[in-house]
């Protein structure tokens, strides 16, 4: 995995980390659907018994595979054995092999939740641009509904290939503004948003339509999900999101406390909001659109001579 796109598992591990309440178990024991026999927990829950642990276990791919995706809640400690007991009525299957995820203080599932929540406001200030062939033309078709799966945010750009011979291999894509091309939204009454790219003037059937145009990012769903991040910010992005989860988290927290300690979660809460906010200023990109350059200087877009000017990449911002 690279680091320019950080799986959900990953982004899960690093915030609990950063938390200061996670640890990976690996069981050495067979055992019940309610039991966590590993030796190595001993550095973590020491030498004593313990009760009312409620620490939150959870089953990940690399777990047993009747268990993964279920998230489960530790009652006691038993150093005699070296156990990790459960509530019942535990894991669908008894607890082998692999590993297994423990959770201190928040539910694995309220993490994802806070990371989803920064997940969701990440395109507003770390834009991802991407060049999409989503499109192709046909014959006396004027309007086309774009890819449902891409998070379309604004577009900059609608291109259209010049040529179809197999031959010619990179061949330059024109502008489309001489089609009069302009892009629309529609959302149903169920809350689906579909884009439409339509053109004003007919164009030539068969031809790969290109748009360049930012896009925003998905919610974090399964282990393997990542966050496709331009190599250009994704350092700051991931620090940016890691404080605003950690933030959501206090502050979710916070409706749990007691009174006489509500105003130190709310204050720690507090530093980690600054400390996002001050990152966000420090290093998110200025915009998500782009200068218009004269042709033939870097646009990749030629004119056709036959179709329109075939002018630079111009701006389309909805």
């Amino acid at each position: 995995m690279t680091a320019s796109a950080p799986s959900a598992v990953e982004l899960l591990r690093e915030l609990g980390e950063r938390a200061g309440d996670f640890l990976l178990s690996t069981p050495e024991v067979a055992s019940d659907r309610v039991t966590l026999v590993d030796p190595l927990l001993t550095q973590w829950f020491g030498a004593q018994q313990m009760a009312n642990v409620n620490a939150w276990v959870y089953c990940p791919l690399s777990g047993d595979t009747g268990n993964v995706g279920y998230e489960r809640r530790a009652s006691s400690w038993s150093f005699s054995d070296t156990a990790l007991h459960l509530y019942n009525p535990g894991f669908p299957e008894p607890i082998q092999s692999g590993v297994y995820e423990i959770h201190m203080r928040w539910p694995r599932s309220r993490k994802l939740a806070a990371l989803n929540s920064g997940v969701a406001l990440l395109g507003n200030s770390w834009f991802r641009t991407v060049y999409a062939k989503t499109v192709t033309t046909r014959d006396n078709t004027y309007v086309y509904a774009l890819d449902p799966t891409v998070n379309w945010q604004s577009f900059t750009a609608i291109e259209l290939q010049i040529t179809t011979d197999p031959s010619q291999i990179g061949f330059p894509y024109e502008s489309t503004e001489s089609y009069n091309p302009s892009i629309t939204s529609h959302t149903d009454e169920g809350g689906v948003t579909t884009w439409y790219l339509q053109f004003g003037t007919l164009p030539p059937s068969g031809r790969a339509v290109r748009i360049l145009a930012t896009v925003g990012y998905d919610t974090l769903v399964g282990d393997g999900d990542v966050l496709p991040l331009d190599n250009s910010c994704a350092g700051p992005a991931v620090e940016w999101l890691y404080e605003y989860a950690l933030h959501k988290l206090n502050v979710w927290d916070a409706n749990r406390q007691p009174t006489g300690q509500l105003e130190r979660a709310l204050q720690l809460s507090q530093a980690h909001l600054m400390k996002a906010l001050q990152d966000l200023k420090d290093y998110a990109k200025a915009g998500s659109t782009r200068r218009l350059i004269v042709p033939g200087h870097g646009t990749r877009t030629y004119s056709s001579l036959e179709r329109g000017p075939g002018l630079a990449a111009y701006k389309m911002v909805h």
